[in-house]
Order: C-alpha cells, then structure tokens, then sequence
C-alpha cells in the first residue's frame, strides 16, 4: 500500500508538472502576482533589479517559465490568446473558482435574435426567485447589461462569472450578460452588432426576455458594464443609442480598463491629436514627447503589445475592413459633439495597464464636452490589466470589485438599503485618482 501510494504521488507531481508549465495553466497560477507591478521605486531601479522582480514572478522553475512564456508571446495567434485567457475553464481551475462562487437562484440562458433568424445567446443571473423576477413591480424595470471582455476573440459570460454572480447576488437586479460573435471567425462588425441588437431588443420591449409579460410597458433602466474589449462595445453601443431616433440611451455606464482606441498611431506612423496624460490631471497640459501607456508597458505580462496586435489584425483584418479610427472601432477618437448627450460614465482601471491612457482620454474629452454627465475614474495603483479575474487574490481587485456595485447601483438609483449595508463609496480608498 505505502509503495502504490507513493507511485501514485509521484504520477500526480508529474501530471502536475506537465500542466502548470504549459503556458495557459502556468500564467494562471502566477496571474494575480504578474497583474502586480513593483513599486515606482522598483520601476525606476536598474534592470537587474527588474530582473530579480521578474524572476520572484514565477517563485518555482523560474528560468524556464520566462523562456516559455516569452518565447509563446513572440508567435502569438487567436488560439494561443484564447488558451491563455480562457484558463478558468480547466475542470479543477473551474471546480476551485466555482467553489468561491455566491450561489444564484435564477440562472438561465435566454436567445435574442438577429434579422436572418439565426440567434444571440445570453446568460441571465438574478438573486431571487422566478417568481420574484417575473412579478410586476411599481417603478422602472432595472437591469445590468454586461458585454464581457476578451479582447474581440475569446471568452464567454460564463468566464466572468466569478465577479457577474456577486453583482447579482449584492444588487438584487438581474444581470445579464451577452456571448457575442467573435474574432477571427467573425470579424468587426459582428460582435458590436450583436451587442446592439441585444441592447435594441431589451429597451424595445422592456426586457420581456428576462422579465416576462409582467408590467410588458413599464420604462427599462439599463445600466451598460464592461470590462477590456467590453467597454469598447459598452461605448459604441451607446454612441449607437444617442444616434438613433427615439432609442433611449442607457442610465449610465461602466467601463472597467476599457480599449477605445484601437488606432494605434504609433505603429502606423499617423500622428495622433489626443495628447496622452498619464501621470497628470486630466485638465492639464501634457507635454507632446511623453511616453504612452502603450509603449511604456509594451512588455506588459497580462497585455504585452504582441497580443495588442494580433487582436486588432483577427478583429479588424489585414488590410481593416474598416478605417481603425472610426468611432465604432475606437470610441475615442469619436467627434466631440457626440460626447455632449453621453450618460454618466464611472471608469476604474489599473496604473499599470497598457491601456490606461484610453481611460484618462475618454474622461478627459467627456469633461470637455459634456458639463452634464456625472464622471469618476480610479486609477488602482501599480496594477495591470484584467485584475476582475483575480479577486479572490489580490486584494485591490476585490475593491474595485465593490467600487463597481457602487457605481451600478448609484446609475440605477438602487434602494438606499444598498449603501447603508457597504462600505462607504466617498471614503478616500474609493476617490478617483486623477
């Protein structure tokens, strides 16, 4: 017995072994600590304390998991990405996030149709009962609509649930979110019109998909999430609703470290009018040879530059099927008079993110533009990109977490009851950090 034992343990230490140096399942293991940078103090240090920080990455086999993860990032393509970040859906990573998961009563998916019949799948969660959800309530219909990140690509509702379960199960409103065609299978224009259609079909008739017959005339809210690829769409769709005649905008909308520019001047060698302010208040000056956050955090573990371009080459083809600077694309570079009707916008992203500079821009054009929209950003410092995945570890993501149940339930106006039972929003470890 203590022999078969033994062979036992010694065959799991190598299955073991054989998967946490793959790629996907290694980065996922040291996913929270490569979301981290070091401090600023660290940053600044010569490259052989950088290197020492790298190595302290991996903590085991540390040599070679920076070969393996560097040299995978130099021939990257659609399916390496959606290895790499479709991880959570391993069985045993899977089993230990779904043991972390708040359990949800109501959880179903729903199908919205496109024009040629064919249909959109979405993923319902509410904390409640059918009977709750369906019955008739005095007042506007209120939902969260959330269009999941994954950089155009890959990644699903189901791969965010481990955050959408516990806005449900806090906010007491339904959350639904959208599994909308992706790239490179179905390049642009498909995922955003997927989006649309959703969002059209929801405000058209009330929400009938999720909320029933009940109450089929009462006024639907509509907060818009999204996280990444996500907010990209979350801000074209509403660029969308402000264009056409007689749809209603949503409340408001969160964006959580979004991608609105996909017209990477740099690369392409145009020269860009948007000043990059990273490190400075948005109503200030920047000067014109600061570095972008792009080029600045190009190495970037979570979003390295390499994966940047692979992503806009699947979404948006080679040669683009369309001009990478329209708003559809790049909701940044969206004319200003369009900013002047946007609903409120709360955006909270990491320090350290390539993609921080979109965040600092869009606000600091919406300021410019639009004198009635309520705006917050929270810079989370010496964080990277995609850290709502880790919020069982890393303890700045469990905040934003919160920030963002904040923000939702001030845009649907929630029950005060929300705000009494949590933590303070307006304590200084929620303020925007401009």
């Amino acid at each position: 017995h203590t022999f078969v034992f033994c062979v036992s343990l010694i065959i799991l230490f190598c299955v073991f072994i054989h998967y946490t140096l793959s790629p996907p399942t290694l980065s996922f293991f040291f996913f929270f600590l490569m979301i981290r940078r070091p401090p600023r103090s660290t940053l600044s240090s010569s490259s052989a304390a950088s290197d020492v920080y790298k190595r302290q990455l991996y903590l085991i086999f540390s040599r070679k998991a920076e070969i393996k993860v560097r040299s995978f990032q130099q021939v990257i393509d659609h399916d390496m990405i959606r290895a790499c970040w479709q991880k959570g859906r391993h069985p045993v990573l899977r089993l230990v996030r779904d043991m972390e998961l708040p359990t949800i009563p109501v959880r179903f998916e729903a199908t919205v149709l496109r024009s040629d019949g064919t249909g959109i799948r979405v993923l319902v969660l509410f904390a409640g009962s059918t009977a709750e959800l369906r019955h008739e309530h005095p007042g506007p219909r209120k939902m969260v609509l959330s269009f999941p990140g994954g950089g155009f690509v890959s990644m699903n509702p189901e791969d965010h649930e481990d955050y959408l379960s516990v806005w449900a199960k806090e906010l007491k409103v339904p959350i639904v979110s959208v599994d909308y065609r992706k790239a490179p299978e179905h390049p642009f224009p498909a995922g955003l019109e997927d989006c649309w259609d959703v969002y059209a079909s929801l405000m058209a008739d009330g929400g009938k998909l999720v909320f029933g017959n009940s109450g089929a005339k009462s006024e639907l809210q509509v907060a818009l999430v999204g996280d990444s690829a996500g907010g990209n769409l979350v801000a074209a769709v509403t660029f969308m609703a402000l264009n056409k005649p007689g749809m209603a905008p949503p409340q408001g909308v969160h964006m959580i470290y979004p991608a609105l520019n996909l017209d990477l001047e740099l690369w392409t060698g145009k020269r860009s009018e948007l000043q990059n302010v990273s490190g400075k208040r948005v109503d200030q000056d920047t000067e014109p040879n600061s570095m972008t956050s792009v080029v600045k955090f190009m190495q970037d573990g979570v979003l390295p530059f390499t994966f940047m371009r692979q992503i806009g080459l699947d979404y948006l083809g080679s040669p683009p099927v369309v001009d990478p600077s329209d708003w559809r694309v790049s909701p940044l570079k969206a004319p200003e008079h369009m900013f002047r009707n946007f609903p409120d916008t709360y955006i909270h992203g990491g320090e350290a993110d390539p993609l921080i500079d979109d965040s600092l821009n869009f606000i600091h054009k919406l300021q410019k533009n639009n004198k009635k929209a309520k705006t917050a950003l929270h810079i989370i410092p010496g964080v990277s990109h995609a850290y709502m995945h880790v919020t069982g570890m890393l303890p700045e993501a469990k905040q934003a977490r919160t920030l963002s149940m904040h923000w939702l339930a001030k845009i649907l106006r929630l029950q005060p009851e929300y705000e009494t039972s949590h933590q303070d929003p307006n304590k200084p470890e929620h303020q925007a950090r401009l």
